[in-house]
């Protein structure tokens, strides 16, 4: 479980590259060893920044492993963060071909700041 740990800590990354004056902090204390929670954050151009936050609902090694695959969905599609609805709309596709008849819902909340 510990490996399992480590792995999803990769996964909990920031490619931000800050800017000066923006400072960009996280903070993951999952209720177990791993858990189902999600961030991502990208720089997309001058000034332009997108981020996705993710909450699998329950906890544990299932929900960790759905956080596992939503990180490679935003290593995937992370180029259409700056069309937010094509990017909602490709996560959801993807994420639908594999949470059917699971026991608990996953929120996305996708966006792009300017």
């Amino acid at each position: 479980m510990e490996m399992a740990k480590n792995i999803q800590s990769l996964a909990l990354r920031s490619d931000l590259i800050l800017d000066e004056g923006i400072s960009v902090r996280t903070c993951y204390i999952p209720k177990d060893i791993v858990g189902g929670d999600y961030y991502a954050l990208r720089k997309l151009g001058d000034g332009q920044y997108g981020f996705m936050l993710a909450d699998v609902m329950g906890h544990g090694v299932a929900a960790a492993l759905y956080t596992m695959h939503l990180s490679s969905l935003w290593d995937r599609y992370s180029d259409l963060l700056t069309d937010t609805v094509r990017f909602t709309g490709m996560m959801n596709n993807e994420l639908r071909k594999v949470i059917k008849g699971a026991s608990f819902s996953l929120r996305l909340f996708a966006d792009m700041l300017t």
